[in-house]
């Protein structure tokens, strides 16, 4: 059941979920906020009042790239295997010139992300990708790998990132319509029209 926060003059409702890690964090990944709190959490209120001004600025970003995901489409549709071997190729190209290293590509239905690496070096690729414009799926793939150089997303990483791609910010911002647009499209299909 949804919650409300006072922040400023509006109020943000929330949802609160309790798993079993060590560090809270705030989540957008459907479009509203969720707190996902380690067991036992006791002060929810402070987390919100800590983070106000990013849950803030979060909400409207989300709010304009609803708005925007109504108005587009997906792109056709990839086949998995062709996604795959479209991916595969950009890992070995991006490891090429990146110097990163990759152990393995895996490839999964992700629910609130396009991509992540890890520190073994596996990089994961939300299947979900092969809905997006091949610029798109360039960029995941080069911002993850740039996570070989800095895990978090700091000044270095960004100065990694915006090295390839200067522009990061409006594809950051594109990708975020692209995930409603596609979240939007998988929910009017039939479970067996997945083809994960």
């Amino acid at each position: 059941m949804a919650q409300r926060f006072r922040l400023g003059q509006s109020e943000v409702e929330y949802d609160v979920a309790y798993r079993n890690i060590r560090y809270p964090r705030l989540e957008f990944k459907s479009g509203n906020l969720l707190l996902v709190l380690p067991r036992g959490y006791t002060d929810e209120s402070d987390l919100l009042r800590r983070h106000g001004k990013w849950i803030k600025t979060r909400g409207e970003q989300i709010q304009i790239a609803l708005e925007k995901s109504r108005e587009i489409q997906p792109e056709p549709e990839k086949s998995i295997a062709d996604f795959k071997d479209c991916a595969i190729g950009l890992v070995e190209t991006l490891q090429k010139t990146r110097s990163a290293q990759v152990n393995h590509v895996l490839f999964r239905r992700m629910n609130s992300k396009w991509g992540s690496y890890s520190s073994r070096g596996n990089l994961t690729l939300n299947t979900l990708l092969r809905f997006l414009p091949d610029r798109l799926v360039r960029y995941v793939i080069f911002h993850e790998l740039s996570h070989s150089v800095a895990k978090r997303h700091n000044r270095k990483f960004w100065k990694v990132v915006s090295r390839e791609f200067p522009d990061h910010n409006k594809l950051e911002d594109e990708l975020l319509v692209h995930w409603f647009s596609v979240q939007r499209v998988m929910k009017q299909r039939p479970l067996s029209e997945d083809g994960d």
